[in-house]
């Protein structure tokens, strides 16, 4: 373990922020600067077969370098992770932002890749996909899900599937590129959020309704985006669903939907502080009952500490927030989750480091664990 990593080991762990509950606990390494120097953008999920799929987006070390999207298979419930399979390379564009959308055997990864041609100006993207009807054992060759939108984009949150097997996999639209030609960076996008909607089992899409935000965000956050992005989904005790986004103001917007994800509640600022970076949900069982994960960056600026909580309420409060990594200077963001077979809950989250560059990274969490910080 290299230094950084050890540094990381001293540095996360869990605890309440209003108790002294502390449970130490060693980040597991799933892609490091042994594999490539940048490693980023995870999500995870659980496969048919009990174990865990983790996707993310690798700098590749060829010329010229571009980013493409691997996977890591782990058989022991996130303690130990398969080396970098390449599963999405698309040859004229940038493959950022895997999604991962799981429906019993069926297994599709989604890129948001867009043109390598065109600096750093905004443009178009596409959605590129593969897929698997063995559960991950073999793989499709790359195809284009069209999202009719000339700039979209995924993120780390898992799809979801609701108990009448329609399959929901959340995305974001650039508002402003429907009528501009390009945008000068980040800070420029007005961003859309819905979801994208399947019945059968993941082979064709439609999109539901989208929805954006009118407040803007402070003046002097010039990076942040407006709107919201980056949704993540579950399914609450009732079959509605909830979606987290990310925003350029100082917290997380929530909404929900009684209809499938064909229409959504006005959003509203959710208890959760967090600024312009995404989080993830993941529903899990207990002894305590069923319950809603979130793991979210926890500060009106930074994207550190990356925070869990809890809610046994389907998202109407959470428990207190429990830190898993804290640099400061050191981004910990762009977190997944997913409760594994063996019950525990398997949290994986980008590291930068401070030499240069990302690694992906675990943390095993007791689901019990999280009821003790009600």
């Amino acid at each position: 373990m290299d230094k950084m990593i050890k540094l990381i080991a001293c540095v996360m762990f869990f605890t309440a922020i209003t108790s002294h509950t502390v449970i130490a606990v060693e980040p597991i390494e799933i892609a490091t600067g042994a594999h490539y120097k940048t490693n980023a953008y995870p999500s995870v999920g659980l496969l048919e077969d009990g174990r865990l799929l983790c996707v993310y987006s690798i700098r590749t070390t060829d010329k010229p370098r571009k980013f493409c999207v691997a996977g890591s298979f782990s058989s022991d419930h996130g303690l130990s992770w398969s080396a970098p399979h390449i599963l999405i390379n698309t040859p004229d564009g940038n493959d950022y932002d895997p999604g991962l959308m799981i429906i019993g055997s069926r297994v599709i990864v989604t890129s948001t890749t867009t043109p390598t041609d065109t600096g750093s100006q905004i443009t178009t993207s596409r959605t590129i996909a593969v897929s698997s009807s063995d559960g991950a054992a073999s793989w499709s060759r790359p195809y284009e899900i069209n999202l009719g939108r000339r700039y979209t984009s995924g993120k780390v949150n898992n799809g979801i599937v609701l108990d009448n097997g329609t399959a929901l996999f959340g995305y974001t639209w650039e508002d402003n590129l429907e009528s501009l030609d390009s945008l000068p960076a980040e800070g420029d996008m007005e961003e859309v959020s819905a979801v994208m909607i399947s019945f059968d089992r993941g082979r064709t899409w439609a999109s539901g309704e989208g929805v954006g935000l009118e407040q803007r965000k402070p003046d002097d956050r010039p990076h942040a985006i407006n709107g919201l992005c980056e949704p993540a989904l579950a399914v609450c005790s009732d079959g509605s669903i909830y979606m987290l986004c990310r925003t350029g103001l100082e917290k997380l917007y929530e909404l929900r939907s009684q209809d499938g994800g064909l229409t959504w509640s006005e959003p509203k600022a959710s208890p959760l502080t967090g600024h312009n970076a995404p989080a993830a949900l993941c529903g899990f069982r207990s002894s305590q009952g069923s319950g809603m994960l979130v793991v979210w960056n926890n500060s009106p600026e930074h994207r550190w500490p990356l925070c869990v909580s809890a809610s046994y309420d389907d998202g109407a409060t959470w428990s207190r927030p429990i830190t898993i990594a804290n640099i400061p200077g050191q981004q910990s963001s762009y977190p997944g989750c997913i409760q594994a077979a063996d019950g525990t809950i398997v949290v994986v989250y980008q590291q930068q480091l401070a030499e240069g560059g990302r690694n992906i990274l675990a943390a095993r969490i007791r689901p019990d664990d999280l009821s003790q910080n009600q």
